[in-house]
């Protein structure tokens, strides 16, 4: 597992991790298991350690969330 640390300041977070590649056409999405432990980290983790050499990215964005 790694630590993505953010100044975002909450836990209503979006995020989306992928492949890193230096071509846009081996973009893959990943689906692991996020964990936000503060409102300025989230804990990433994996079932199955990513093979070496692999590299990712991850992308965050702050929500609102709304009660329905």
């Amino acid at each position: 597992s790694f630590t993505v640390t953010h100044d975002l300041g909450t836990r209503y977070l979006i995020q989306i991790v992928d492949t890193k590649s230096t071509s846009d056409t081996y973009l893959q999405e990943v689906y692991p298991k996020v964990v936000r432990t503060s409102a300025t980290a989230v804990t990433i983790s994996f079932n199955t350690a990513p093979a070496n050499g692999h590299t990712y990215q991850v992308y965050m964005t702050k929500i609102n969330p709304r009660q329905i």
